[in-house]
C-alpha cells in the first residue's frame, strides 16, 4: 500500500514539447527551436556566417525644375536668336537647358540663355530670365529667376538643389545609405539691374518697399497679409508697383 504512492511520486514531469501550439509565446519558441537546431548542428556558426551585404545608395529626387516635358520658347545672348515650340526641361544642378526635338533631346548651356518662357498645365506662360542679367552685392548668382510679379519692382524666386549626402552609421545600423537631391526656394527683388534677397517678414518687405512703406503697413494690416505665402508675397508687390505707376 505504501509503496504505489512513492512510485507516483518518482515519476518524472512530462516534457514540454515548446514546438507545439499553446501558451508558449512565440519568441520563446522561437529561441528554444534555435538553440535546439544549433546544439543539432543545423545551423553553421563562425567565419561562415555572414550578413548581407548592403544594398548599394540610391539617389532619391531629380534636378529639373520640373520633370515633365513643357512647350515654350527660348531666347539666346547670341544675336537675340530666338527656339520656338519646342518641349523644354531645365536641369537647375547642371544648368543646362534641355529641348526635345524630332532628332532627340539637344542641350544647351544656361549661360548662353538669356531667357525662356514655358506654358504651365493650366495654359498660363512662366517667364525665366537669366541671372547674369543681374547683379547681386553679397553673392555671384548663376542660373534662371522665375518671375513671380513683372513691374518696376519685380519678384524673383529662385530654386536650388542641394545634395545631402548619405549618413548610414553601419555599427548601429540607423541613418540613410542614400544620396537625398533637395530643391530650395530664395525670393529676390530687384531694383534695376541689381537683386536683393528678399526676406519673408515684415521688416524685410518694409525694406523691399522703403519709399512706400507707411501705403505698405497699412496694406498688410488690411489684408491680414501672411508674410511667409507665396500668394500674398506676390499681391504686395503687384500692389506697391501699382502705387509706384500712380
Amino acid at each position: 500500500m505504501l509503496i504505489i504512492p512513492f512510485a507516483a511520486m518518482a515519476q518524472k514531469a512530462p516534457k514540454v514539447d515548446l514546438n507545439t501550439q499553446g501558451e508558449v509565446p512565440d519568441e520563446v519558441r522561437a529561441f528554444h527551436t534555435m538553440r535546439d537546431w544549433a546544439l543539432a548542428g543545423n545551423i553553421v556558426t563562425g567565419d561562415l556566417m555572414r550578413g548581407l551585404a548592403p544594398p548599394p545608395p540610391e539617389v532619391i529626387g531629380d534636378y529639373y525644375m520640373h520633370t515633365d516635358w513643357k512647350e515654350g520658347n527660348v531666347l539666346l545672348f547670341q544675336d537675340n536668336m530666338t527656339i520656338e515650340g519646342y518641349p523644354l526641361k531645365y536641369d537647375i544642378y547642371n544648368d543646362m537647358l534641355e529641348i526635345e526635338t524630332e532628332e532627340g533631346v539637344k542641350v544647351i548651356e544656361g549661360y548662353r540663355v538669356k531667357s525662356f518662357v514655358w506654358r504651365k498645365d493650366n495654359g498660363k506662360p512662366t517667364y525665366f530670365l537669366s541671372a547674369r542679367n543681374y547683379r547681386c552685392e553679397t553673392d555671384e548668382i548663376t542660373g534662371f529667376f522665375e518671375v513671380l510679379v513683372d513691374g518696376e519692382v519685380p519678384l524673383f524666386i529662385k530654386t536650388d538643389v542641394r545634395i545631402k549626402e548619405p549618413h548610414y552609421y553601419e555599427g548601429i545600423d540607423i541613418g540613410s545609405r542614400d544620396y537625398e537631391i533637395r530643391k530650395e526656394n530664395q525670393y529676390f527683388y530687384a531694383n534695376g539691374r541689381v537683386v536683393e534677397p528678399l526676406n519673408r517678414n515684415k521688416k524685410g518687405l518694409l525694406l523691399a518697399f522703403a519709399d512706400k512703406e507707411d501705403e505698405m503697413a497699412s496694406f498688410f494690416k488690411a489684408n491680414r497679409i501672411s508674410f511667409k505665402d507665396e500668394g500674398d508675397l506676390m499681391e504686395s508687390f503687384m500692389y506697391y508697383n501699382k502705387l509706384k505707376n500712380n
